[in-house]
């Protein structure tokens, strides 16, 4: 396996969030990361504009009653997904 550049994490952990968002821990499973750089990587996504981070009632998908902590996509973030596979066609 090799290893996996910066920006293909990013793009993980955008590709992650982008349906429904997502809790920090399935977010670390999804993008196949540990708990630190998952943490890293959603500090510095939120530092840009990409992501914000929510507290509030899990979606319907979840089944807890408590309020958790939920990571989302910014427009921001809805577009570089949209434009990093443009990019690559170009290449």
């Amino acid at each position: 396996m090799t290893k996996r550049g910066v920006l293909e994490i990013k793009l993980a952990v955008l590709n992650a969030i982008k349906t429904e968002g997502g809790t920090p821990t399935w977010i670390m499973y999804k993008a196949r990361l540990s708990w630190h750089p998952t943490q890293r990587i959603l500090g510095e996504l939120i530092e840009s504009g990409y992501v914000t981070k929510d507290k509030g009632e899990a979606p319907k998908n979840y089944n807890r009653k408590k309020k958790v902590l939920f990571y989302r996509l910014t427009e921001k973030g809805e577009k570089i997904l949209e434009i990093i596979p443009l990019l690559r066609e170009l290449m």
